[in-house]
C-alpha cells in the first residue's frame, strides 16, 4: 500500500559553506521543532563552498552558490511562505577574492531572496578570535584549509572585519536579521563552532527564522537531540551537482524525503 505524504507548507533556503555543513542535521531538526507541517528545504552549502567562485577541497568541487541550481529551482517551485539563511560568509575572504565583490555577492543573494517575500536571518563573520589566533596557529590553519593563500594574520583580519561591517550594513538594509556569532561557540580552530556547541548556537542564529513558529519557544532543556550518526549521514547527501577528481555528478532532487513529507534538495 502506497502512502501519500503532506505537501510541504513553508520553504526554506540555506546558503552556507562548512559549518551549515556540519550543523546540517542540528538545523533541520531546530526547523522542524517550530513548525507543525513539512517543510521544502533548499540548501546551497559544502566545506569551502563561495558564494561566487568555483571552489575545491580534496578533489571534490563546487560551484558558486550564485550560480548554483538553487536559483531556477526556487523560481519554479510554488509559491509558499519562504525563510532563508545567509552564513559561512568569510570562505571569500580566505580565497582572495576582494571585499566590494564578497559583499555585492552576499546582496545578490539578498536581492533574488527578497523577491520571493523572504524572511532572512544574515550570520556575521567570527572576527572576534582572529586576533588572538596567533601567527603560527593562523598559519597551520591557511595551509591546512586554504593552501592557496598567502595572506597574512593582519591581512585577514582587517579584510573581514571590513566584509563583517559591509554585511551588517546589508542586513540594515534589506530589513534582514543579523546575528553576531558569539566567541565561546570556537576553539582553536576561530571559523568552525565547535561540535557540543552546535544546539546553542544554530538555536540563536535560527530565532529570527521562528516569527511564525507553531510550538513555544526553544530552551537548552528541550532542545532536539540529533545523534553524531545522523549528523554525519546528511553529509553524503549528494548535490545536484559536484565534480569529483574534475567528472561531474549529477543527481535529481530532492535527494532526501523525511517520513512527514519534508523535502530536502541540496545544490
Amino acid at each position: 500500500m502506497t502512502t501519500t505524504l503532506p505537501e510541504p507548507t513553508e520553504r526554506v533556503v540555506l546558503l552556507g559553506a562548512s559549518n551549515l555543513t556540519r550543523g546540517f542535521a542540528t538545523v533541520l531538526g531546530l526547523l522542524k521543532h517550530h513548525r507543525s507541517g513539512p517543510l521544502d528545504v533548499l540548501a546551497a552549502l559544502g566545506n569551502g563552498r563561495s558564494y561566487g567562485i568555483y571552489a575545491r577541497l580534496l578533489g571534490r568541487g563546487l560551484t558558486g552558490i550564485l550560480s548554483c541550481g538553487l536559483w531556477p529551482a526556487l523560481d519554479r517551485r510554488p509559491k509558499l511562505p519562504l525563510t532563508a539563511l545567509l552564513t559561512d560568509i568569510g570562505n571569500d575572504v580566505m580565497y582572495g577574492v576582494p571585499v566590494p565583490q564578497i559583499l555585492a555577492w552576499v546582496e545578490e543573494c539578498l536581492v533574488r531572496l527578497q523577491k520571493h517575500d523572504a524572511r532572512i536571518v544574515v550570520t556575521g563573520l567570527p572576527t572576534t578570535n582572529l586576533p588572538r589566533l596567533g601567527e603560527r596557529r593562523f598559519l597551520l590553519l591557511r595551509t591546512l584549509l586554504f593552501p592557496g593563500n598567502r595572506d597574512t594574520l593582519p591581512d585577514v583580519t582587517r579584510r573581514s572585519q571590513e566584509v563583517d561591517a559591509g554585511v551588517r550594513e546589508l542586513a540594515a538594509r534589506y530589513a534582514a536579521t543579523f546575528v553576531e556569532p558569539d566567541a565561546h561557540w570556537y576553539g582553536i580552530d576561530p571559523i568552525h563552532v565547535r561540535r557540543h556547541h552546535w544546539p546553542t548556537a544554530w538555536r540563536q542564529i535560527l530565532t529570527g527564522l521562528h516569527s511564525s513558529a507553531k510550538r513555544g519557544p526553544t530552551t537548552a532543556d528541550n532542545l532536539p537531540r540529533v545523534s553524531f550518526w545522523n549528523s554525519l549521514g546528511t553529509q553524503f547527501w549528494i548535490p545536484e551537482e559536484r565534480f569529483l577528481l574534475g567528472l561531474a555528478q549529477r543527481r535529481a532532487q530532492p535527494c532526501k524525503t523525511l517520513v512527514d513529507g519534508t523535502r530536502i534538495s541540496i545544490y
